[in-house]
């Protein structure tokens, strides 16, 4: 099993981040590698079932149904029910504000979720990505090994460009900032 960790620094609001991720019928509109997505089903309040299509260079092509589950504006987590070529696929989002809430607000800048702009500090974003997974068969993952590391910031990219067409240029300056990191583990 292997298991990658990235840390990044974004000038972007972090629940703009949290929408994006969690904004799944969109993926196949921005992620590189994935040709149709969808939301099968919403579960009430932070659970959703979502299908992905995803092709690697005609090598690969992968249909797999994943359990979503959301728990805004802190944390996406995504665990693929039905792969075929994963024996596991798991990932976790976690996004933290560089800002204090001044008033005790609900977490997302507001005062308890009234609208009034709580925040202090530059708003932006700490997002750590993580990524498990396990490949069903040895000649997939000799494959997926090669362009693993490239494939994930590639999407990681992708996110952050998504942020920037959505919310435009109140989304902050772009970019990565000093502190980027990245970690992989057998």
């Amino acid at each position: 099993m292997l298991l990658l960790l990235t840390r990044h620094f974004y000038p972007i609001f972090f629940a703009y981040h949290t929408d994006v991720v969690a904004d799944v019928d969109n993926y196949k509109s921005f992620l590189p590698y994935c040709t149709q997505s969808a939301v099968l089903r919403r579960v009430p309040p932070n659970f959703m079932l979502a299908q992905l299509i995803v092709g690697f260079n005609n090598l690969l092509k992968e249909k797999y149904t994943s359990r979503v589950r959301l728990d805004r504006p802190r944390s996406i987590t995504i665990a693929a029910l039905d792969s075929k070529i994963f024996t596991r696929l798991e990932s976790t989002w976690n996004f933290q504000p560089t800002w204090e809430d001044k008033e005790g607000g609900s977490g997302d800048g507001t005062a308890g979720g009234r609208g009034k702009d709580t925040r202090k500090g530059d708003g932006c974003t700490h997002v750590d990505f993580r990524i498990r997974f396990q490949v069903s068969n040895s000649l997939a993952q000799k494959a997926i090994d090669m362009v693993f590391e490239d494939l994930v910031e590639r999407q990681i990219h992708a996110f952050e460009d998504r942020c920037h067409a959505v919310y435009g240029s109140g989304a902050g300056k772009g970019g990565r900032e000093d502190g980027e990191e990245m970690q992989t583990r057998a």
